[in-house]
């Protein structure tokens, strides 16, 4: 199976992944396929990786929780650079990864936005980077 790479965005409370394909799946396809990563991710990591918690469950442990819920029917999804409704208004700030110790999620809000925003369009230049990926030679 070959390599694939993702986008990372901060959500402000949130984060994402921004998984671009350049062959235009269908949604049944990718989704199904998203079910089975996160299927192996949450058993091969079950001290690093929680499914959605229920309303009712307490954590003992920190980690991180993972879903695909956003690539649902009737669900939504972030665009990048948009602001999220939360009282700060963060905005949704894609970032590198090699950014990942660098930045903290909701560090860039509506206040100040425009200093990501004068670093250019960093979502397009790695969306670029990622332009021939492609999901056919990834399906189980």
């Amino acid at each position: 199976m070959p390599a694939l790479d993702a986008i990372p965005l901060f959500e402000g409370s949130d984060a994402a992944l921004f998984i671009p394909f350049a062959d235009a799946p269908s949604y049944e396809a990718v989704r199904t396929w998203l079910h089975k990563v996160l299927a192996t991710a949450l058993t091969e990591h079950p001290e690093l990786l929680v499914a959605r918690a229920k309303p009712h469950e307490q954590r003992t442990a920190p980690r991180v929780e993972v879903t695909v819920s956003s690539n649902a029917p009737g669900q939504h999804s972030r665009l990048p650079y948009s602001l999220t409704g939360e009282p700060r208004l963060p905005m949704v700030t894609p970032f590198d990864w090699v950014e990942l110790d660098k930045l903290r999620n909701g560090e860039f809000t509506a206040a100040n936005a425009d200093d990501r925003l004068a670093q250019g369009d960093l979502f397009a230049s790695l969306t670029a980077k990622l332009a021939a990926q492609r999901f056919a030679g990834v399906k189980a």
